[in-house]
């Protein structure tokens, strides 16, 4: 049986959904109020496709707001610290050896994290799911790009690079998109 990890993801990407949430509350919502407001000055409702549409989307930001809502209360923003490099856990690189030989390193992080070109991947994803609890000469079922699986064998666990702990830092203040 696995163990259950709590969900965490890193500051960055905790960051990231904040701000996706606040700009869903702050201005997404709000327009649509204004649009239902405006589609409702064109009178009979049965027959305003606007309106219909305004409300659909309304139903839909809801949703949305209560969906990302729950899911920021129970994800919780970590660093990755003191994290043991005994089993593959979320906070550790893992280096794979192919049967071919071929070796990939990948950082397995937090639920929201991604960077492919860091080789950073999500605690959720099917690969990491895979390597979780497992130790070094274990093997693992590794997902191809065209939907088959090869195995590959876990040959280092790992601290996380200065790159990726880099990667992982809440943006300051002055670098807002």
């Amino acid at each position: 049986a696995r163990r259950e990890h709590p969900r965490v993801t890193s500051f960055r990407s905790y960051a990231a959904k904040k701000a996706e949430y606040q700009k869903l509350v702050n201005e997404d919502m709000p327009a649509n109020v204004r649009r239902i407001e405006f589609a409702k000055s064109y009178g009979d409702l049965s027959e305003n496709s606007e309106y219909q549409y305004a409300k659909d989307e309304q139903r839909a930001l809801l949703q949305k707001q209560s969906v990302m809502q729950e899911e920021l209360e129970r994800v919780k923003p970590g660093e990755f610290r003191n994290v043991s490099t005994d089993e593959v856990v979320p906070g550790v690189s893992v280096v794979l050896a192919a049967p071919d030989g071929s070796e990939s390193t990948y950082h397995v992080l937090g639920e929201w994290d991604n960077d492919v070109e860091l080789g950073i991947i999500s605690s959720k994803t099917r690969l990491a799911l895979n390597m979780m609890g497992r130790k070094v000469g274990d093997s693992v079922e590794r997902p191809n790009a065209d939907g088959t699986s090869g195995t590959a064998v876990i040959k280092a666990i790992g601290p996380l690079p200065e790159a990726v702990r880099e990667w992982m830092a809440p943006p300051s203040e002055g670098d807002a998109k």
